[in-house]
Protein backbone atom coordinates (compact mmCIF):
# COMPACT_ATOMS: atom_id res chain seq x y z
CA UNK A 1 0.00 0.00 0.00
CA UNK A 2 2.82 2.41 0.84
CA UNK A 3 4.55 1.68 -2.45
CA UNK A 4 1.34 2.45 -4.36
CA UNK A 5 0.93 5.66 -2.36
CA UNK A 6 4.51 6.64 -3.24
CA UNK A 7 3.93 5.92 -6.94
CA UNK A 8 0.78 8.05 -6.97
CA UNK A 9 2.51 10.92 -5.16
CA UNK A 10 5.50 10.84 -7.51
CA UNK A 11 3.21 10.71 -10.53
CA UNK A 12 1.24 13.68 -9.24
CA UNK A 13 4.46 15.61 -8.62
CA UNK A 14 5.69 14.86 -12.15
CA UNK A 15 2.35 15.98 -13.58
CA UNK A 16 2.40 19.20 -11.55
CA UNK A 17 5.98 19.90 -12.65
CA UNK A 18 5.01 19.42 -16.31
CA UNK A 19 2.08 21.82 -15.93
CA UNK A 20 4.26 24.42 -14.19
CA UNK A 21 6.93 24.06 -16.86
CA UNK A 22 4.40 24.68 -19.62
CA UNK A 23 3.01 27.65 -17.70
CA UNK A 24 6.51 29.08 -17.30
CA UNK A 25 7.22 28.82 -21.03
CA UNK A 26 3.89 30.47 -21.89
CA UNK A 27 4.44 33.27 -19.38
CA UNK A 28 7.87 33.96 -20.87
CA UNK A 29 6.30 34.21 -24.33
CA UNK A 30 3.57 36.52 -23.03
CA UNK A 31 6.12 38.75 -21.32
CA UNK A 32 8.17 38.95 -24.51
CA UNK A 33 5.04 39.95 -26.45
CA UNK A 34 4.21 42.61 -23.86
CA UNK A 35 7.75 43.97 -24.04
CA UNK A 36 7.64 44.11 -27.85
CA UNK A 37 4.36 46.00 -27.66
CA UNK A 38 5.75 48.47 -25.15
CA UNK A 39 8.87 48.94 -27.26
CA UNK A 40 6.71 49.70 -30.30
CA UNK A 41 4.66 52.20 -28.35
CA UNK A 42 7.78 53.93 -27.09
CA UNK A 43 9.09 54.15 -30.64
CA UNK A 44 5.85 55.76 -31.83
CA UNK A 45 5.81 58.24 -28.98
CA UNK A 46 9.18 59.74 -29.92
CA UNK A 47 9.27 63.18 -31.45
CA UNK A 48 10.50 63.23 -35.07
CA UNK A 49 13.63 65.12 -33.95
CA UNK A 50 14.51 62.26 -31.58
CA UNK A 51 14.50 59.63 -34.32
CA UNK A 52 17.87 59.32 -36.01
Amino acid sequence: AREREREIRLGAEDYADDILSTLEVNLQKFLQAVQRGRDRLQGRDREPSEIS
